[in-house]
């Protein structure tokens, strides 16, 4: 099962013997018997990447919510905070190291369909309404207080990102088929992007600090959107066959994306040309979230309905290891902000978990 199982200790054995030893171990690393002698060798001569080397543990299990975990989001300021929200229309900040839940904040007017941590510095929380309550309310991470709600949407907010770009902006996805652009100072909303014929289930701002925005829709396509030109610089990406969950920006200023789909694919786009570099196929149900690591090691986590999560890179395409524990539908996954090689994930069993990876 999955423990503690540290692919290092094997350097002091023959290599026929770490096979049998690695095969007699429940954990689907995704190697086959050549690739594990390959291991081998290059543990003996130093060679082998340092993500290999970490364990492959569950480091805490949190629990406290009492329905499904829609979503969760590692925070930008305070590198040991996770906040998750549930159906259970509760939103939960943790300590990620000890387990602790900080704080509850009921949100009381819906279940809590998307969420993210402000990236100006300021420990906001921005969260989206579900069927019931079509607004965005930004929060106090501190106080629980509410400090605005903002208006426009016309049916459930599916996704909400904070830029990176020192201007304030959020973008959110609605059912509403619409991408909208707000103030997140004022409230205001700046902007609609329309051109998704079905329902948007995910919006993420660039990393590179440009005023570029990605959306993935139940239309089956992703979109690139300038919004500083939008007349001229909105590209459209195809290639799934079924309806995008989750899109995800690189951090390794690639200008990458890569997208989840109900199609069980994860596939990994180039953001210029619109090319699709790589189709990630493992997963057994659909892919509802995916993550690009923060460490630029070309690494992407995705999760999905199949109870697992996996980790990929990118550039390869090839599964580097399956994570599993859950024993519901694995709702949502993002990695740690600061570089320490942690994921968290939430889930239809009511949990969120921390892995390291």
């Amino acid at each position: 099962m999955v423990g503690d199982l540290v692919l290092g200790i094997f350097e002091y054995l023959i290599p026929n013997e770490c096979l049998k030893i690695v095969k007699e171990i429940d954990l689907d690393i995704n190697l086959n018997d050549n690739e594990i002698k390959d291991y081998w060798q290059a543990v003996a001569t130093n060679t082998i990447p340092t993500w290999k080397t970490k364990k492959i543990t569950t480091l805490k299990e949190l629990e406290g919510h009492t329905d499904t975990v829609h979503i969760v989001c590692w925070s930008n300021e305070e590198t040991n905070r996770i906040c998750s929200g549930s159906w259970d229309v509760t939103l939960r900040i943790w300590d990620a190291k000890s387990g602790q839940c900080l704080t509850m904040l009921d949100m009381q007017y819906d279940t809590i369909q998307s969420m993210c941590w402000s990236g100006d510095g300021s420990n906001r929380i921005c969260t989206g309404g579900g069927v019931v309550d079509n607004k965005i309310r930004l929060w106090d991470s501190e106080s629980g207080q509410c400090l605005a709600v903002l208006e426009g949407h016309t049916h459930t907010v599916n996704s909400v990102s904070w830029s990176n770009n020192g201007l304030k902006l959020i973008c959110s996805g609605s059912d509403d088929n619409t991408v909208r652009v707000w103030d997140a100072k004022f409230g205001h909303c700046l902007m609609i992007l329309e051109g998704h014929t079905c329902q948007v289930n995910t919006v993420c701002w660039s990393n590179d600090g440009s005023n570029r925005i990605c959306s993935g829709s139940w239309d089956s396509t992703l979109r690139v959107w300038d919004i500083t030109e939008i007349e001229t610089k909105m590209m459209v990406l195809e290639g799934h066959s079924d309806g995008v969950n989750s899109v995800s920006w690189s951090n390794d200023g690639s200008n990458r994306i890569c997208s989840g789909s109900a199609d069980m694919t994860v596939q990994v786009w180039d953001s210029e040309s619109g090319q699709c570099l790589k189709v990630l196929k493992g997963h057994t149900d659909q892919v509802t979230s995916v993550c690009w690591s923060t460490d630029r090691s070309n690494r992407i986590c995705s999760a999905s309905w199949d109870h697992t999560l996996r980790v990929w890179d990118a550039e390869s395409g090839q599964c580097l290891m399956v994570l599993k524990g859950h024993t519901g539908y694995v709702r949502s996954v993002c990695w740690s902000t600061d570089g320490s090689n942690r994921i968290c994930s939430g889930s239809d069993d009511k949990t969120v978990r921390v892995w390291g990876v």
